[in-house]
């Protein structure tokens, strides 16, 4: 049986997708909930975080024809992008990160190695390693990218700063999907809210959401 709180949050997530039209589910072991009818063929994508599975971006490279730009700098991410099953056509791999603005950044080691996910440097007291990243809008100018069709980012912390350069920017992408980490040690549930509050200010509506995940499409985009 779910308690009082679990179940108050199940209903009060599936309130954000009641209205959301053409929504549907990418991937296997890890999806995440587009709305495939704004990911044009040919589209250019922006992931933040391999981990240890990336049959979201091998969909949207296979179905769609997208450019999918993967980025993560960690060991596990290295290592999955070196298995032979994930030389996909379509999708370009970038050591580095994701952050708020170019550099090198403290990564904090996974408490579970299995799972393997390293995530910005917090209060607590595990061991870390400097690895490179970058901005998307340095990113997107260095490469002459001029627009960005779909963002993905499950960057453990890093996704805060990233969205803050996006927004100072001005720019704007269709759809954003994003896990936001506020259950880190050292990341308040109102660093979440804050920029969620940011993002609706900018003309995002909530699409879907279910626990810690968020589809933000922008209302210019919103289909009829």
């Amino acid at each position: 049986m779910f308690g009082i709180k679990t179940r108050a949050r199940i209903l009060f997530d599936r309130l954000f997708c009641a209205g959301a039209p053409h929504l549907e589910r990418i991937g296997s072991v890890c999806p995440w909930v587009v709305m495939p009818k704004l990911i044009p063929p040919g589209g250019i994508v922006i992931s933040g975080g391999v981990g240890r599975d990336i049959e979201f971006e091998k969909e949207l490279a296979r179905r769609f024809g997208c450019a999918v730009h993967l980025f993560d700098p960690t060991p596990t991410g290295k290592k999955t992008m070196a298995l032979p099953e994930n030389a996909v056509p379509g999708i370009v791999y970038h050591e580095t990160g994701l952050a708020g603005n170019p550099g090198s950044f403290d990564f904090a080691y996974p408490h579970d190695l299995v799972e393997g996910s390293f995530g910005l440097a917090l209060a607590d007291s595990r061991q870390t390693t400097r690895l490179e990243c970058d901005s998307i809008t340095n990113f997107m100018k260095l490469n002459g990218i001029e627009h960005c069709d779909l963002l993905k980012l499950d960057i453990e912390g890093f996704e805060y700063a990233v969205i803050d350069d996006l927004l100072g920017a001005s720019m704007m992408i269709p759809q954003i999907c994003i896990e936001y980490h506020h259950f880190l040690p050292g990341i308040a549930i109102m660093t979440s809210f804050s920029q969620i509050r940011k993002l609706l200010r900018a003309g995002y509506r909530i699409a879907f959401k279910n626990k810690y995940e968020y589809l933000f499409v922008h209302v210019t985009c919103w289909p009829k």
